[in-house]
């Protein structure tokens, strides 16, 4: 076996010490140009895909900024759309406390509930997605059923869609419920820029 190897590993070595060194110095850049070629041709290929994408999308602007009065007239319309759509948006979140206390004392006479206290707290600011709100903090306490108060947290989320429930404290089930509510109202948001 090791007479084998021997025989091999010198057959090797005479098959190597015949080939002329600028052969090895061909075949090796042959193969270097070949991957070089290779490496190029992939980018090209990824480039077009590339460049036919942007062209399709310049030919589409091209023809809704220099199109006809129709497609103008399209545009107009979806830009005035957008802004209904923001400002009945920017709506759900124009509120001042004053507004919050009394649809409260509404939606709470509105389900039978008795409204014992409500205190607010400091108002502070909270930032996310680069908007900055208000954040004004309520804390309320009430008597009735807890159907009614169900209903009360129900009809409070269509009214104010901007209020969090930050916890519920339920006391005197047996007999007469009354339900302590931490409550945030997100309000006024601000679009904060990057400095």
């Amino acid at each position: 076996m090791t007479n084998l190897r021997k025989l091999n590993v010198s057959v090797l070595t005479g098959r190597l010490k015949a080939i002329k060194p600028w052969m090895a110095i061909a075949v090796a850049t042959c193969l270097v140009l070949l991957g070089y070629y290779a490496v190029i041709g992939q980018r090209y290929w990824k480039a077009s895909n590339h460049v036919s994408g942007l062209t399709d999308q310049y030919y589409s602007l091209s023809a809704n900024l220099n199109g006809t009065p129709q497609a103008s007239k399209k545009l107009d319309e979806e830009l005035n759309l957008r802004e209904k759509e923001l400002s009945k948006l920017l709506g759900n979140f124009n509120f001042n406390s004053d507004q919050i206390m009394a649809t409260l004392v509404d939606i709470a006479r509105d389900n039978n509930l008795v409204l014992k206290s409500a205190t607010s707290g400091d108002v502070s600011a909270f930032t996310r997605n680069q908007v900055k709100y208000q954040v004004i903090p309520l804390n309320l306490n009430l008597a009735g059923e807890l159907t009614e108060v169900y209903r009360f947290l129900g009809q409070l989320k269509e009214y104010v869609p901007v209020v969090s429930i930050e916890g519920i404290h339920i006391t005197g089930v047996e007999s007469q419920p009354v339900v302590n509510l931490q409550l945030s109202f997100y309000v006024l948001p601000e679009r904060v820029t990057k400095s």
